[in-house]
């Protein structure tokens, strides 16, 4: 079911790696000029890993938020699938490890926060001025990783009720079939 829900966007990602090796010795030849590649603009995104918001490490193990709005043990996918669900452009990448303990669990997230696509030119030395977010609601990495931590339970319990009302459906036809072997055949008795 996770395939299912994955975006347009990460489909792109797998099929341009898959053709970047042909396509990067043409474009090489030929100098270019399309826009940036997909894996450009990923590399643009924040990273986000699921040990910023499990409530089961310290902040010096990496967690980022209060204990008190943090999960715990989160996962990467957990984490992916409710960054859709705001609404956010996001990709997963199963294979990284967080740098700072390699045994945890494995996977992070890339997600779109701010809007790279233009430059940004200081007007001078003291200007502050930043990329703006893509979502005012979600201007920080810490204000995405606190709604995420704060769907991550509600995402746990619909799962469980997915997980519990199949089980039921399936155990349905198999109770009744019990039912009807154990009962015996209604009818005439015989030996009387």
């Amino acid at each position: 079911s996770l395939l299912t829900n994955w975006p347009r966007f990460f489909s792109l990602l797998m099929a341009s790696s898959s053709s970047s090796s042909s396509s990067s010795s043409s474009s090489s030849s030929s100098g270019g000029g399309g826009g940036p590649s997909v894996e450009a603009t990923i590399a643009k995104f924040q990273v986000l890993y699921p040990a910023y918001i499990n409530s089961k490490l310290a902040k010096a193990e990496g967690r980022r938020l209060p204990k008190a709005r943090c999960v715990e043990n989160p996962t990467c996918i957990e984490m992916y699938q409710c960054a859709l669900r705001l609404g956010l452009r996001a990709t997963l990448e199963i294979q990284k490890k967080y740098p700072r303990d390699a045994f945890t669990t494995p996977g992070r997230i890339r997600v779109q926060i701010k809007d790279s696509s233009k430059r940004m030119i200081p007007k001078s030395e003291f200007d502050t001025a930043r990329h703006p977010p893509m979502n005012p609601e979600f201007p920080t990495k810490d204000a995405v990783l606190g709604r995420i931590a704060s769907l991550i339970p509600q995402l746990r319990a619909s799962a469980k009720t997915e997980v519990t009302s199949s089980s039921a459906a399936a155990a349905t036809p198999a109770g009744s079939a019990a039912k009807q072997s154990a009962n015996p055949k209604k009818g005439k008795k015989k030996g009387k």
